[in-house]
């Protein structure tokens, strides 16, 4: 990253070596190609990690009241080999066969209860445009198990990532260099915390900052709106003010200490857990926007893509996109709102969000690339043919 006065890069992880196939690969070469062709890269060399369904599957049995803490418990158990194994979610007391929709519904589930206020794990911020989450540096108030949880959360995203499955929920732009190993600068703490942002920002560009009253130690808030958790930057440091001749000391002690050092046992298990299941080296071919997109998927439905990645089985096969029911189907499709199609394609795939490649990418419980089909059923109460997805 280009350095100033206003810039310093913080890299606390490097990126563990690993055999990124079986052949020597130049990583920088690879991370210079467009973004799909690394992704068509990165899938193939995942596959080598991937052991095949008639190899064994790990299943995984869950109480829809205990979601996190049952998810946690199997998990955790899993060596890394049993990691790159398919999985058959079960809910428990729920008939069903997990042909890749209980899974989705899995992923989804279990997003949605990692990024609870209540759960204490992250804190959202709005620096990013959509709001992004950022590890709690105050987890360990909540959850006295929350270096666990983290290490849970590494292979939770690791297998989304294994298995294509999307995330609905964005991480801060910190957070994501710093899964890929790359420094964090002075701009980026404006994505996790703008207020403290703005205000260091002054604090370098104004003098007789003594009358601020500051010294060299911070309190965050505790997420159980209990006292706050109070730190020092350095040894006695609630006792040493902030003056104008020291404070490019406590910018720079403040920067990396919400960035970095008040984080750091939590960041440490999440990127081991992640790196049990994808290589970091793998992942290093990325940048941080294009984590992003392989992580979240993509936000937008594209009725067209959706179109050409749809086969008609049944009484539609023959006319395919012509058969006037098809042609109703579609007509509705592109008159719903954003919202509405996302909560068909939830409904019809068990996913919110598409893998990053588009429709094209959907993909079964087994690992197979399936096309989205609309089949007829016969309806012998009424002599008549309807239409399911």
């Amino acid at each position: 990253a280009p350095r100033n006065e206003n810039t310093r890069a913080f890299s606390p992880f490097s990126c563990q070596s690993v055999d990124a196939g079986a052949e020597d690969v130049d990583l920088s070469t690879i991370a210079s190609m467009t973004y799909r062709s690394k992704l068509l890269w990165f899938l193939d060399r995942l596959s080598e990690f991937q052991v095949p369904p008639n190899e064994g599957y790990i299943k995984i049995e869950i109480r829809r009241n205990r979601l996190l803490e049952d998810s946690h418990s199997v998990i955790s158990q899993f060596q890394p080999e049993d990691l790159h194994k398919y999985m058959r979610i079960e809910f428990h007391g729920e008939p069903g066969v997990d042909a890749g929709g209980l899974e989705r519904e899995w992923f989804a589930l279990v997003t949605t209860e990692l990024f609870k206020p209540e759960t204490g794990l992250f804190t959202c911020s709005g620096g990013d445009s959509l709001g992004a989450y950022h590890i709690n540096p105050t987890s360990g108030s909540i959850n006295p198990n929350h270096l666990s949880y983290y290490r849970f959360i590494g292979k939770f995203i690791g297998k989304a990532i294994l298995g294509q499955q999307s995330i609905n929920a964005n991480f801060s732009v910190p957070l994501r260099k710093q899964m890929l190993s790359m420094p964090v600068t002075f701009s980026d703490l404006e994505f996790v915390d703008e207020e403290l942002h703005r205000n260091l920002v002054w604090l370098k560009q104004n003098d007789q900052v003594s009358n601020l009253m500051l010294f060299f130690s911070i309190s965050y808030p505790s997420a159980d709106n209990k006292a706050p958790v109070e730190y020092e930057l350095i040894p006695g440091g609630a006792d040493i003010p902030v003056t104008d001749e020291n404070k490019e000391e406590y910018l720079q002690l403040r920067l990396r200490h919400r960035l970095l050092d008040s984080i750091k046992p939590q960041l440490e298990n999440m990127l081991i857990g992640l790196y049990e299941v994808v290589p970091a080296d793998l992942l290093s071919v990325f940048d941080y926007q294009e984590l992003d997109l392989l992580l979240c998927g993509v936000p937008d439905i594209d009725v067209k893509d959706w179109k050409e990645n749809t086969e008609y089985m049944g009484l539609y096969r023959k006319q395919g996109a012509n058969h006037k029911v098809i042609r109703w189907f579609w007509s509705a499709v592109e008159s719903m709102s954003h919202e509405e199609r996302i909560r068909l394609l939830q409904y019809t795939t068990g996913c919110s969000r598409l893998p990053s490649q588009g429709f094209k990418a959907l993909q079964s419980t087994d690992g197979r690339y399936r096309r989205f089909n609309i089949q007829s059923i016969y309806k012998t109460v009424w002599n008549d043919y309807v239409f399911t997805i």
